[in-house]
Protein backbone atom coordinates (compact mmCIF):
# COMPACT_ATOMS: atom_id res chain seq x y z
CA UNK A 1 0.00 0.00 0.00
CA UNK A 2 2.79 2.29 0.97
CA UNK A 3 4.70 1.62 -2.56
CA UNK A 4 1.20 2.82 -4.28
CA UNK A 5 1.21 6.37 -2.62
CA UNK A 6 4.67 6.57 -3.30
CA UNK A 7 3.72 6.22 -6.73
CA UNK A 8 0.82 8.59 -7.12
CA UNK A 9 3.06 11.12 -5.36
CA UNK A 10 5.67 11.03 -8.19
CA UNK A 11 3.10 11.26 -10.76
CA UNK A 12 1.43 14.05 -9.00
CA UNK A 13 5.25 15.60 -8.86
CA UNK A 14 5.78 14.79 -12.33
CA UNK A 15 2.33 17.11 -12.92
CA UNK A 16 0.33 14.18 -13.50
CA UNK A 17 -2.54 15.55 -11.24
CA UNK A 18 -4.14 19.18 -11.67
CA UNK A 19 -5.70 20.88 -8.61
CA UNK A 20 -8.55 21.14 -10.31
CA UNK A 21 -9.36 17.47 -10.14
CA UNK A 22 -6.88 16.24 -7.62
CA UNK A 23 -8.30 14.90 -4.61
CA UNK A 24 -11.93 16.97 -5.59
CA UNK A 25 -14.64 13.28 -5.78
CA UNK A 26 -16.53 13.90 -9.32
CA UNK A 27 -14.58 17.39 -10.01
CA UNK A 28 -13.61 15.91 -13.75
CA UNK A 29 -16.30 13.43 -14.82
CA UNK A 30 -17.42 13.48 -18.27
CA UNK A 31 -20.91 13.35 -16.80
CA UNK A 32 -22.78 13.40 -13.05
CA UNK A 33 -22.43 9.98 -13.19
CA UNK A 34 -20.34 9.03 -10.12
CA UNK A 35 -20.51 5.99 -7.56
CA UNK A 36 -19.90 5.96 -4.21
CA UNK A 37 -16.17 4.94 -4.65
CA UNK A 38 -15.85 8.61 -6.66
CA UNK A 39 -15.56 6.49 -9.65
CA UNK A 40 -16.55 8.24 -12.57
CA UNK A 41 -18.66 5.73 -14.91
CA UNK A 42 -18.49 7.62 -18.01
CA UNK A 43 -15.06 8.73 -18.09
CA UNK A 44 -13.41 12.15 -17.98
CA UNK A 45 -13.11 15.36 -19.27
CA UNK A 46 -10.83 16.08 -21.91
CA UNK A 47 -7.33 16.01 -20.75
CA UNK A 48 -7.78 13.30 -17.69
CA UNK A 49 -7.71 10.20 -16.82
CA UNK A 50 -8.16 7.34 -13.88
CA UNK A 51 -10.98 5.87 -12.21
CA UNK A 52 -11.56 9.42 -10.58
CA UNK A 53 -9.85 11.15 -13.27
CA UNK A 54 -6.94 12.61 -11.00
CA UNK A 55 -4.93 12.66 -13.37
CA UNK A 56 -3.93 14.71 -16.52
CA UNK A 57 -2.83 13.15 -19.90
CA UNK A 58 -0.11 12.93 -22.00
CA UNK A 59 1.17 17.02 -22.76
CA UNK A 60 -0.18 15.99 -26.57
CA UNK A 61 -3.53 14.35 -26.08
CA UNK A 62 -6.50 16.33 -26.03
CA UNK A 63 -8.34 13.02 -23.96
CA UNK A 64 -6.85 9.76 -23.27
CA UNK A 65 -8.27 6.45 -22.12
CA UNK A 66 -9.46 6.56 -18.32
CA UNK A 67 -7.18 3.81 -17.55
CA UNK A 68 -4.61 3.69 -20.22
CA UNK A 69 -2.97 7.03 -20.27
CA UNK A 70 -0.45 5.94 -22.74
CA UNK A 71 -3.50 5.61 -25.54
CA UNK A 72 -4.42 8.85 -26.56
CA UNK A 73 -7.73 9.15 -28.92
CA UNK A 74 -7.31 12.64 -30.10
CA UNK A 75 -3.77 14.76 -30.25
CA UNK A 76 -3.52 18.55 -30.13
CA UNK A 77 -2.95 20.37 -33.03
CA UNK A 78 0.71 19.47 -34.88
CA UNK A 79 0.85 15.81 -33.25
CA UNK A 80 -0.56 12.81 -34.91
CA UNK A 81 -0.97 8.75 -33.45
CA UNK A 82 0.09 6.40 -35.76
CA UNK A 83 3.82 5.47 -37.40
CA UNK A 84 6.91 7.67 -36.76
CA UNK A 85 7.86 9.52 -39.90
CA UNK A 86 10.32 12.29 -40.29
CA UNK A 87 9.96 12.97 -44.39
CA UNK A 88 12.45 10.41 -45.31
CA UNK A 89 11.78 7.49 -43.16
CA UNK A 90 9.49 5.52 -40.85
CA UNK A 91 9.13 4.05 -37.38
CA UNK A 92 7.03 2.37 -35.37
CA UNK A 93 3.43 2.71 -34.50
CA UNK A 94 2.55 5.05 -31.69
CA UNK A 95 -0.59 6.07 -30.11
CA UNK A 96 0.11 8.49 -27.26
CA UNK A 97 0.69 11.69 -29.99
CA UNK A 98 4.31 12.38 -29.96
CA UNK A 99 4.36 11.99 -33.73
CA UNK A 100 4.86 15.22 -35.00
CA UNK A 101 2.90 16.57 -38.24
CA UNK A 102 4.61 17.67 -41.64
CA UNK A 103 5.71 21.34 -40.87
CA UNK A 104 3.10 22.80 -43.55
CA UNK A 105 0.45 21.07 -41.82
CA UNK A 106 -1.60 23.10 -38.42
CA UNK A 107 -3.30 19.32 -37.73
CA UNK A 108 -2.81 15.95 -39.58
CA UNK A 109 -4.09 12.49 -39.82
CA UNK A 110 -0.49 11.56 -40.46
CA UNK A 111 2.72 13.18 -41.77
CA UNK A 112 1.96 13.47 -45.20
CA UNK A 113 -1.92 14.23 -44.80
CA UNK A 114 -2.62 17.69 -43.35
CA UNK A 115 -6.39 18.11 -41.75
CA UNK A 116 -5.63 22.24 -41.75
CA UNK A 117 -2.37 23.89 -42.97
CA UNK A 118 -0.27 26.69 -41.12
CA UNK A 119 -0.38 29.90 -41.97
CA UNK A 120 1.00 30.95 -45.51
CA UNK A 121 -0.30 27.58 -47.12
CA UNK A 122 -2.91 25.67 -48.54
CA UNK A 123 -3.45 22.56 -50.15
CA UNK A 124 -6.13 20.52 -53.10
CA UNK A 125 -7.49 17.27 -53.59
CA UNK A 126 -4.32 16.14 -55.19
CA UNK A 127 -1.90 18.17 -52.99
CA UNK A 128 -2.57 17.07 -49.51
CA UNK A 129 0.55 17.96 -47.45
CA UNK A 130 0.05 21.55 -47.92
CA UNK A 131 3.23 22.22 -49.83
CA UNK A 132 1.60 25.16 -51.75
CA UNK A 133 2.46 28.51 -50.84
CA UNK A 134 -0.08 31.28 -49.71
CA UNK A 135 0.32 34.44 -51.72
CA UNK A 136 3.31 36.83 -50.04
CA UNK A 137 0.80 39.30 -48.51
CA UNK A 138 -1.38 36.45 -47.21
CA UNK A 139 -1.33 35.08 -43.48
CA UNK A 140 -3.48 32.58 -44.64
CA UNK A 141 -5.40 31.43 -48.04
CA UNK A 142 -7.39 29.10 -49.49
CA UNK A 143 -6.24 29.05 -52.98
CA UNK A 144 -3.62 31.27 -54.90
CA UNK A 145 -6.29 33.88 -55.69
CA UNK A 146 -7.87 33.51 -52.44
CA UNK A 147 -6.62 34.85 -48.71
CA UNK A 148 -8.56 34.50 -46.08
CA UNK A 149 -6.13 36.74 -44.11
CA UNK A 150 -4.06 39.66 -44.99
CA UNK A 151 -0.58 40.59 -43.48
CA UNK A 152 -0.86 43.90 -41.85
CA UNK A 153 -1.01 46.92 -44.53
CA UNK A 154 -2.50 44.79 -46.90
CA UNK A 155 -6.26 44.11 -48.32
CA UNK A 156 -8.45 42.94 -51.01
CA UNK A 157 -9.21 39.38 -52.60
CA UNK A 158 -5.84 38.25 -52.53
CA UNK A 159 -4.69 40.91 -50.12
CA UNK A 160 -3.09 43.51 -53.51
CA UNK A 161 -4.02 46.55 -52.34
CA UNK A 162 -1.56 48.48 -49.56
CA UNK A 163 -3.94 50.47 -46.80
CA UNK A 164 -3.27 54.08 -46.50
CA UNK A 165 -0.76 55.83 -45.15
CA UNK A 166 -3.60 57.84 -43.65
CA UNK A 167 -5.12 55.39 -41.58
CA UNK A 168 -3.87 55.29 -37.72
CA UNK A 169 -2.58 51.75 -37.71
CA UNK A 170 -0.73 49.74 -40.71
CA UNK A 171 -4.34 47.36 -40.89
CA UNK A 172 -7.47 48.35 -42.47
CA UNK A 173 -10.35 46.23 -43.45
CA UNK A 174 -9.62 43.19 -44.99
CA UNK A 175 -12.46 43.86 -48.04
CA UNK A 176 -13.19 47.53 -48.16
CA UNK A 177 -9.94 49.07 -46.78
CA UNK A 178 -11.36 51.07 -44.42
CA UNK A 179 -9.67 52.14 -41.46
CA UNK A 180 -9.85 55.21 -38.58
CA UNK A 181 -7.94 58.23 -40.17
CA UNK A 182 -4.64 60.39 -38.98
CA UNK A 183 -5.38 63.70 -38.38
CA UNK A 184 -4.60 65.24 -41.56
CA UNK A 185 -6.69 62.95 -43.64
CA UNK A 186 -10.07 62.24 -44.54
CA UNK A 187 -12.11 59.46 -46.23
CA UNK A 188 -13.76 56.16 -46.07
CA UNK A 189 -10.09 54.89 -46.66
CA UNK A 190 -8.26 57.87 -45.41
CA UNK A 191 -6.52 58.66 -49.13
CA UNK A 192 -6.85 62.57 -49.26
CA UNK A 193 -5.85 65.28 -47.28
CA UNK A 194 -8.04 67.42 -45.27
CA UNK A 195 -8.27 70.51 -46.96
CA UNK A 196 -6.45 73.20 -45.19
CA UNK A 197 -3.46 70.04 -45.88
CA UNK A 198 -1.34 69.09 -48.29
CA UNK A 199 1.96 67.48 -49.77
CA UNK A 200 2.70 63.77 -50.23
CA UNK A 201 2.08 63.08 -46.33
CA UNK A 202 -0.58 65.85 -46.29
CA UNK A 203 1.36 67.70 -43.79
CA UNK A 204 1.62 70.58 -44.87
CA UNK A 205 -0.57 73.90 -44.33
CA UNK A 206 -2.56 75.20 -47.25
CA UNK A 207 -1.03 78.68 -48.56
CA UNK A 208 -3.05 82.04 -46.79
CA UNK A 209 -5.34 82.69 -50.12
CA UNK A 210 -5.66 78.90 -51.13
CA UNK A 211 -9.33 77.84 -50.10
CA UNK A 212 -8.77 74.15 -51.24
CA UNK A 213 -5.26 72.37 -51.76
CA UNK A 214 -4.70 69.29 -54.06
CA UNK A 215 -2.64 66.32 -52.70
CA UNK A 216 0.39 67.34 -54.11
CA UNK A 217 1.81 70.76 -54.44
CA UNK A 218 -0.87 73.24 -55.49
CA UNK A 219 -4.03 74.87 -55.12
CA UNK A 220 -7.18 73.90 -56.41
CA UNK A 221 -9.26 76.60 -55.44
CA UNK A 222 -8.32 80.42 -54.50
CA UNK A 223 -9.67 83.29 -52.64
CA UNK A 224 -10.30 85.85 -54.73
CA UNK A 225 -8.21 88.36 -55.97
CA UNK A 226 -5.28 85.87 -55.84
CA UNK A 227 -4.53 83.63 -58.70
CA UNK A 228 -1.30 81.11 -59.34
CA UNK A 229 -0.44 77.36 -58.14
CA UNK A 230 -0.16 78.02 -55.03
CA UNK A 231 -2.61 81.44 -55.27
CA UNK A 232 0.34 83.77 -54.62
CA UNK A 233 -0.41 86.56 -57.20
CA UNK A 234 -2.95 89.05 -56.96
CA UNK A 235 -5.43 89.66 -59.81
CA UNK A 236 -7.99 92.14 -60.63
CA UNK A 237 -10.69 90.49 -60.31
CA UNK A 238 -12.20 92.25 -57.89
CA UNK A 239 -12.10 95.37 -60.42
CA UNK A 240 -13.64 92.79 -63.12
CA UNK A 241 -16.31 92.54 -60.72
CA UNK A 242 -17.14 96.13 -60.47
CA UNK A 243 -17.39 96.74 -64.19
CA UNK A 244 -19.14 93.80 -64.64
CA UNK A 245 -21.41 94.71 -61.81
CA UNK A 246 -24.05 96.64 -64.04
CA UNK A 247 -24.50 94.37 -66.89
CA UNK A 248 -25.15 91.54 -64.49
CA UNK A 249 -27.36 93.57 -62.82
CA UNK A 250 -29.42 94.41 -65.93
CA UNK A 251 -28.91 90.89 -66.96
CA UNK A 252 -30.95 89.89 -64.05
CA UNK A 253 -33.50 92.87 -64.69
CA UNK A 254 -34.33 91.56 -67.82
CA UNK A 255 -34.86 87.86 -66.55
CA UNK A 256 -37.45 89.17 -64.17
CA UNK A 257 -39.19 91.36 -66.35
CA UNK A 258 -39.35 87.62 -68.60
CA UNK A 259 -40.45 85.97 -65.85
CA UNK A 260 -43.61 88.16 -65.26
CA UNK A 261 -44.15 88.93 -68.71
CA UNK A 262 -44.36 85.18 -69.03
CA UNK A 263 -46.74 84.91 -65.57
CA UNK A 264 -49.27 87.31 -66.48
CA UNK A 265 -49.34 85.62 -70.92
CA UNK A 266 -50.45 82.13 -68.48
CA UNK A 267 -53.52 83.96 -66.85
CA UNK A 268 -54.24 85.90 -69.92
CA UNK A 269 -54.67 82.45 -71.88
CA UNK A 270 -56.32 80.78 -68.65
CA UNK A 271 -58.84 83.55 -68.62
CA UNK A 272 -59.66 83.06 -72.32
CA UNK A 273 -60.05 79.45 -71.72
CA UNK A 274 -62.89 79.71 -69.11
CA UNK A 275 -64.46 82.44 -70.97
CA UNK A 276 -64.96 80.22 -74.39
CA UNK A 277 -65.92 77.57 -71.68
CA UNK A 278 -68.69 79.63 -70.12
CA UNK A 279 -70.26 81.19 -73.44
CA UNK A 280 -69.69 77.26 -75.09
CA UNK A 281 -72.06 75.79 -72.21
CA UNK A 282 -74.13 78.53 -71.98
CA UNK A 283 -74.82 78.15 -75.69
CA UNK A 284 -75.40 75.05 -75.18
CA UNK A 285 -77.86 75.12 -72.64
CA UNK A 286 -80.44 77.66 -75.04
CA UNK A 287 -79.87 75.09 -77.96
CA UNK A 288 -81.70 72.58 -75.29
CA UNK A 289 -84.17 74.77 -74.67
CA UNK A 290 -85.12 75.35 -78.00
CA UNK A 291 -85.27 71.72 -78.94
CA UNK A 292 -87.91 71.43 -75.75
CA UNK A 293 -89.59 74.51 -77.76
CA UNK A 294 -89.88 72.80 -81.56
CA UNK A 295 -91.21 69.18 -80.04
CA UNK A 296 -94.02 71.16 -77.92
CA UNK A 297 -94.91 73.01 -81.03
CA UNK A 298 -94.66 69.90 -82.93
CA UNK A 299 -97.01 68.56 -80.84
CA UNK A 300 -99.92 71.07 -80.88
CA UNK A 301 -99.25 71.76 -85.03
CA UNK A 302 -99.86 67.76 -85.67
CA UNK A 303 -103.12 68.12 -83.25
CA UNK A 304 -104.51 71.39 -85.12
CA UNK A 305 -103.37 69.77 -89.10
CA UNK A 306 -106.22 67.61 -88.59
CA UNK A 307 -109.47 70.51 -88.99
CA UNK A 308 -107.50 72.98 -91.29
CA UNK A 309 -104.16 74.45 -92.49
CA UNK A 310 -104.74 78.27 -91.02
CA UNK A 311 -103.82 77.19 -87.71
CA UNK A 312 -100.61 75.10 -89.38
CA UNK A 313 -99.91 78.70 -90.75
CA UNK A 314 -100.11 80.26 -87.61
CA UNK A 315 -98.53 77.68 -85.51
CA UNK A 316 -95.26 77.99 -87.99
CA UNK A 317 -95.39 81.30 -87.57
CA UNK A 318 -95.79 81.21 -83.49
CA UNK A 319 -92.73 78.78 -83.92
CA UNK A 320 -90.41 81.06 -85.90
CA UNK A 321 -91.20 84.24 -83.34
CA UNK A 322 -90.80 81.98 -80.14
CA UNK A 323 -87.06 80.85 -81.55
CA UNK A 324 -86.28 84.39 -82.28
CA UNK A 325 -87.49 85.80 -78.49
CA UNK A 326 -85.63 82.66 -77.40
Amino acid sequence: MTWLLLILLTMCYNSLCDDQCFHKPCACCRTSNCNMNSTCENGCIDGYWGDSCFYTCPVNCINCEQNSPSVCDKCHDGYYNGFWHDGNSYGPWTDNCINKCNPQCKSCYYYQHCKECADGYYKTKSVENCTLPCPQRCISCISESDCTECKPGYFGINCSQICSKGCDTVECDKKTGSCNCTSNYMGETCRYCKHEKFGTNCDLECPENCLVCNQSDSCLYCKPGYEGAMCNQPNDQTTKRQSTHAPEYNKDNKTLSIAIGSMFGILAVVTIVFALLFWWRRRQRRLKKQQKIIKRMERNTFKASSSSNAPFEMSQGYLSNTLNEN
